[in-house]
């Protein structure tokens, strides 16, 4: 799969799901690098449940100048740092973050969003089935973020 993608330079949208569940074969953070170094145009980028997918993989997302929306959920890997990688301003500015289920991000993590160079963009913020995810962190975040829409973890949104 590498192997065709480091070709694919002008590929705009990728979407991988499943990638490490019930195989023995799962993307690593280090293949992810090395694939979005290739496919640096991506604009969406949809990579749910892959396994092996975490912090190193969002900080090479996070370099990728053209990302605008972007889904990693249930990537069990994924923590705060990472979370913090992609609103760390370096990339293009990120409108659409979904992060359903990522268990590995903290109150602490989230607590940390609205303050990152990055955040002002978005324009909407998924976290169903994050368990630090509450209404009332969902508050706050919507708070800090007064232009996004942010979904906490029974899905309900807090946009207006």
């Amino acid at each position: 799969l590498l192997a065709c993608l480091e070709r694919a330079a002008d590929l705009r949208r990728l979407e991988l799901r499943n990638v490490g569940c019930d195989c023995d074969e799962m993307m690593s953070d280090a293949q992810a690098r090395v694939l979005f170094q290739a496919c640096s145009r991506l604009e969406t980028v949809v990579l749910t449940r892959c396994d092996g997918v975490g912090d190193g993989a969002a900080e090479a997302l996070a370099a990728l100048p053209c990302l605008g929306s972007l889904d990693l959920s249930w990537s069990q890997a994924l923590s705060d740092a990472g979370l913090a990688s992609l609103l760390a301003g370096a990339g293009a500015p990120l409108r659409h973050l979904r992060l359903e289920g990522c268990k590995s991000i903290t109150e602490a993590g989230l607590r940390l969003v609205p303050s990152l160079p990055g955040a002002g963009a978005l324009r909407s913020l998924e976290l169903q089935w994050v368990n630090s995810a509450g209404a009332g962190e969902a508050a706050a975040l919507r708070a800090g973020m007064p232009l996004a829409r942010v979904v906490d973890y029974f899905g309900g949104a807090m946009d207006e």
